[in-house]
């Protein structure tokens, strides 16, 4: 087995322009899951209703709605048994993460646009990261990556590791084995997807990459603070 600090070019490369995929990547999106066999996401039960909802946005947007306490939302597409030519989307909500493996979907968490009956989406209802898509390449000089638990483990360690500097990105990745992988940044460079064409299928091996918003850290807010004080003087 190849080492995972090898930089992946893999087959199924996809060329995307940026400015024409950004507005369509679910913010929160965390991955796709195979639906049951009732043909219902994990922790639903036939007896639950569908929010209604046209879209991924709508869906999330419904949870919250319902239940600020919603952390996460499933969203997938059916056929409508009417007209093949037409889908039916459908939403639910739950508190907690899905617990069932991850499966290969589309490079940029495209809902809306994922294929119909088999899989759904697994969104965060609040998140505090952008995700930018799944790539198949980094920079070299991203830092070594560190084993997690699981994919939100991952994000959250990350989040934690703020101090002085302000987190740029957050990479996720899983072995077919179901080990997960981990790396954080405050450098921009590190995780700036090597080359930005590069872009594949979000399955394993692929780095989920997140981006934090900028904001302003621990220390700095401290140093504003002090020098508004200094300027009442």
């Amino acid at each position: 087995m190849r080492p995972l600090s090898l930089v992946f070019l893999t087959a199924a490369i996809i060329s995307v322009s940026p400015i024409a995929w950004a507005q369509n990547i679910p913010r929160g999106f965390l991955g796709w899951h195979t639906l049951q066999s009732d043909g219902l996401p994990v922790y639903s039960l036939p007896s639950n209703e569908n929010l209604p909802s046209a879209t991924r946005d709508q869906c999330i947007a419904n949870c919250l709605q319902t239940d600020p306490d919603y952390q996460y939302a499933f969203f997938w597409n059916t056929l409508d048994p009417h007209d093949s030519s037409k889908t039916i989307p459908h939403c639910r909500c739950w508190r907690y993460p899905a617990s069932d493996a991850y499966v290969s979907g589309d490079p940029i968490g495209g809902c809306d646009l994922q294929g119909v009956g088999h899989s759904y989406a697994e969104l965060a209802t609040q998140p505090k990261y952008i995700f930018t898509g799944c790539w198949s390449a980094l920079s070299p000089t991203a830092p070594q990556p560190f084993t997690v638990y699981s994919f939100l483990q991952c994000l959250g360690i990350c989040q934690q590791r703020v101090t002085a500097k302000t987190l740029k990105y957050a990479v996720v990745q899983s072995d077919p084995i179901g080990q997960w992988y981990c790396r954080c940044s405050n450098s921009e460079s590190d995780f700036l997807p090597y080359p930005r064409s590069v872009m594949a299928n979000c399955e394993e091996r692929r780095f989920y990459i997140y981006k934090w918003p900028q904001s302003v850290g621990p220390s700095q807010a401290a140093r504003k603070r002090k020098t508004r004080g200094t300027s009442r003087r």
